[in-house]
């Protein structure tokens, strides 16, 4: 499951193009989207993958230690 998600965030963030994805996540009416799309954005690119991999490693390890 968490290479499932780690492959979805890098086919979200790499795969589909800024323009539909500020289509779908920004509402014309709201600043609030607006502003957190960049945030989002983020997440998905670097922290959710980051987290995956560091969770990975962390079991690996304690797979083969213990």
């Amino acid at each position: 499951m968490p290479v499932g998600v780690l492959m979805f965030c890098l086919a979200v963030s790499r795969r589909i193009k800024a323009e539909k994805m500020i289509a779908e996540f920004v509402n014309d009416d709201s600043l609030v989207t607006q502003k957190l799309y960049s945030h989002w954005r983020m997440v998905v690119t670097v922290v959710i993958p980051a987290l995956i991999v560091v969770c990975l490693a962390l079991a690996l390890i304690g797979f083969f230690l213990h």
